[in-house]
């Protein structure tokens, strides 16, 4: 696994709401207190449009998946 430097992410979340893209994040591999906090999201306080995040709710055991997101994405639906 390729660990991303500090900043990285929140220099996403910057760009992708300076040209008004939707962040998506793939906590799988990290969620779940993987990495010590809950997501990963959270060490550099970003709030992503959709978190998919699957595997850590049955530990890869069921198949159950689940998309987090944010309440205007989800009125829109």
């Amino acid at each position: 696994m390729i660990v991303m430097p500090d900043g990285f992410l929140a220099g996403v979340s910057e760009l992708c709401t300076k040209y008004d893209v939707l962040m998506i994040v793939d906590e799988v591999a990290t969620g779940f207190g993987r990495t010590g906090n809950m997501f990963a999201c959270e060490y550099e306080h970003v709030q992503p449009g959709l978190m998919a995040v699957w595997k850590g709710i049955t530990g890869g055991y069921l198949p159950i998946a689940a998309i987090l997101t944010t309440e205007e994405i989800y009125r829109a639906f």
